[in-house]
């Protein structure tokens, strides 16, 4: 009988110290959890990056119209990474409404764009332009005196710095394209181009010192 008193109290006194072991490994102190005798910390602040519309790897889940809908409703910030360059190559969409739209994105992006990102907004602003003249001296009208500044400043640096030879020739060589792309504008789309033009011109100037 003495001799199996030990074993019992052996088996009794390992399984007590499993289950205290267990209930420590899921118990809650304060701001961190321990699980399976892992600490994890609460206290920074992070959150699930798939659920945050900042985060890349959430804008990456979406399309890009609704990427570019949520930065037009300033629900996430442009960046300089491949999905708002997208944002802004769609400029150049083929369907004139498509386009309308994501002018109006384009002007968020602009108006928000630095670092890396304000050196990359000059190509797409130029490219539309060039192609679609017309309908940006006519959509000119929407918008704010600051907004056509920034517009024509940005191709101004973009032509300035893409140069291999002669920006202001670049320059000239440029605007001169657009007003052969517009001879059917009236006296007031006309008037537009020439300012947007001579801004073009100045950016170039400033910036060839």
């Amino acid at each position: 009988m003495k001799n199996l008193i030990f074993p019992i109290l052996l088996i009794t006194t390992v399984a007590c110290n499993n289950q205290k072991n267990e209930t420590k490994s899921t118990q809650e102190t304060g701001e961190q959890t321990v699980k399976n005798n892992v600490i994890i910390d609460k206290s920074d602040g992070s959150q699930d990056t798939l659920n945050d519309p900042n985060h890349f790897y959430y804008l990456a889940n979406k399309n890009i119209k609704e990427v570019a809908q949520m930065i037009l409703d300033n629900k996430c910030q442009p960046s300089d990474n491949y999905i708002t360059f997208s944002v802004m190559d769609s400029l150049l969409s083929q369907k004139s409404e498509d386009r309308k739209f994501y002018f109006r994105v384009f002007l968020n992006i602009l108006e928000k764009a630095d670092g890396a990102l304000a050196e990359a907004v000059g190509l797409p602003a130029m490219n539309y332009v060039e192609k679609y003249t017309t309908e940006f001296i006519q959509l000119l009208t929407s918008i704010s005196n600051d907004q056509l500044d920034s517009w024509a400043s940005v191709i101004g640096i973009e032509l300035f710095l893409s140069s291999q030879d002669d920006p202001m020739k670049d320059g000239e060589v440029y605007v001169e394209k657009l007003e052969l792309n517009c001879l059917s504008l009236n006296e007031n789309e006309k008037a537009r181009l020439r300012k947007f033009n001579e801004i073009i011109i100045r950016s170039i100037q400033e910036n060839n010192k």
